[in-house]
């Protein structure tokens, strides 16, 4: 079973979650987190904090997906959706 976690806006939210998914974890073993970043700010930020990168990978990943274009933009509205549903699809595989 996956959860999934779109472009989660700081890592204070994450603070919440993970207790979370670690106890669902002891209980269902097979439980894994999808983190999906569109903002590399946020991505990068979440890898440079040692304990929470640690914490993640422990019970999950991170992964960013990059796209065509400036931020707010349609071409990057456009490519983010088309990879996340192209993602999702690779994730219930």
């Amino acid at each position: 079973m996956y959860v999934l976690v779109i472009n989660p806006a700081r890592s204070g939210h994450l603070d919440v979650l993970l207790p979370i998914v670690i106890q669902l974890k002891k209980d269902n073993p097979d439980i894994f987190l999808q983190l999906v970043y569109f903002d590399a700010d946020q991505y990068h930020a979440l890898q440079k904090n040692k304990f929470l990168n640690e914490i993640v990978n422990m019970v999950g990943e991170a992964v960013l997906l990059k796209s065509l274009g400036k931020k707010g933009s349609i071409l990057r509205k456009f490519t983010l959706t088309a990879q996340l549903i192209r993602y999702s699809f690779d994730v219930n595989v």
